[in-house]
């Protein structure tokens, strides 16, 4: 695959949000805590966005082909969050390198020790790949709709790159 992938602008966030059709999407996506509906013009300040934790993933046209966010939280952890691929664009692993993508660009900028994030219980396709990367659910967190995922990395493991 040869897609590419670059820090976000708040102009990448209507495309986005065309992927977002409802509300129960823009939970799955963002979490709880957003407007409804969302706004372009406010809802990269409301997931914390900037250039320096927010990429796309782009198409060999250029398009966009995915969105997500790699939260540094200080002492070796890194959250991915708000991953989302377009929906036109599902099913040719893009998912897969978006994460793998966002977890090298973490690591080129600090030592990361552990990958964190947190997906939907009944989102299996999303759970079957975070698994199939090395995540695995952090029991204490794993209650509600919602399981929190870590990997452990640090040397010991590293995410499988797609093919």
């Amino acid at each position: 695959m040869t897609l590419t992938m670059r820090p976000a602008a708040q102009s990448d966030l209507g495309a986005v949000l065309q992927w977002v059709p409802d509300q129960r999407s823009l939970i799955m996506w963002a979490g709880p805590g957003l407007s409804y509906p969302p706004s372009r013009e406010t809802i990269w300040e409301e997931i914390g966005a900037s250039t320096q934790n927010a990429f796309c993933l782009l198409n060999t046209a250029g398009g966009m082909a995915g969105f997500g966010q790699a939260l540094p939280l200080g002492q070796g952890i890194v959250h991915l969050a708000r991953l989302i691929v377009d929906p036109q664009q599902r099913g040719k692993g893009y998912g897969r390198l978006l994460c793998v993508r966002l977890m090298e660009t973490a690591r080129s900028r600090q030592f990361v020790d552990r990958f964190t994030l947190n997906v939907c219980r009944d989102n299996d396709v999303a759970l079957r790949l975070y698994h199939s990367l090395g995540f695995q659910p952090n029991s204490e967190s794993d209650a509600g709709s919602v399981i929190a995922m870590r990997l452990l990395t640090a040397d010991r493991t590293e995410p499988r790159h797609p093919d």
